[in-house]
């Protein structure tokens, strides 16, 4: 897990490089429903970004995707995930009373929208304004999880410029007329989504605390700065 995950580390400093960020792993995770561990981010120059980079599955083995998190909405996001952790709790109950497998709802609670980081041919690209939803699932087995999901991602990019020139002779002015137009060739890049599963409250609760932990050391890290004068 420490290697994958400083591994992520390294791929977040050449994706912030050319804004002179410099994001470090500070916290990690781990999800019983996942393979290895999950990564917390944060810039480690105090006077830079006061915001916190999460890992998320991915949904196949060719991409990266990571949560952009600012800490200007860390408090509303945790209060969602707050609500949505106590309506899993009353629906695995009633689950359990009925017998119910093979099934997925989503649980009613708004996240705000958030920007993503995904990978497409291993490079990264970002869009903003993904829409985050949280749902309850039951698997054949009857295992209960609860699934914080994202929407489809996708990014322009363009790779060719182009610019193609014309001319033509006016037989009754007797001259000759020259235009020219530009083109773009665009390659758009999609990633399907990405989620996390968490199996249990605690799970849910030891996440939400690592968040706190980093927005926490993100603090002290600032005020660490201020001895450097």
């Amino acid at each position: 897990m420490k290697q994958t995950l400083i591994i992520f580390a390294v791929l977040l400093a050449a994706c912030f490089s050319a804004t002179a960020q410099h994001y470090q792993l500070i916290e990690s995770f781990n999800l019983a429903a996942s393979e290895g561990g999950f990564g917390i981010y944060s810039d480690i120059d105090p006077t830079g970004s006061r915001d916190m980079i999460v890992d998320m599955d991915a949904p196949n083995y060719s991409q990266r995707v990571q949560m952009f998190l600012p800490f200007s909405k860390l408090s509303s996001f945790l209060k969602s995930l707050d609500q949505a952790k106590e309506c899993f709790m009353r629906w695995r109950e009633i689950a359990k009373n009925q017998g119910i497998t093979h099934f997925s709802k989503d649980i009613p609670v708004v996240f705000g929208d958030q920007a993503m980081y995904f990978t497409s041919n291993d490079k990264w690209f970002r869009e903003n304004g993904v829409n985050l939803k949280c749902r309850f699932l039951v698997d054949e087995g009857g295992n209960y999880y609860l699934v914080l999901d994202t929407d489809y991602m996708t990014s322009d990019q363009v790779v060719q410029h182009g610019v193609s020139y014309s001319s033509a002779y006016n037989a009754t002015s007797g001259r000759w007329s020259t235009s020219w137009a530009r083109s773009e060739t665009t390659v758009i890049h999609y990633c399907p989504g990405a989620s996390l599963f968490f199996s249990s409250e605690q799970e849910v609760n030891n996440f939400a605390a690592k968040l706190n932990m980093v927005k926490q050391w993100k603090e002290g890290n600032i005020a660490a700065g201020k001895l450097f004068k």
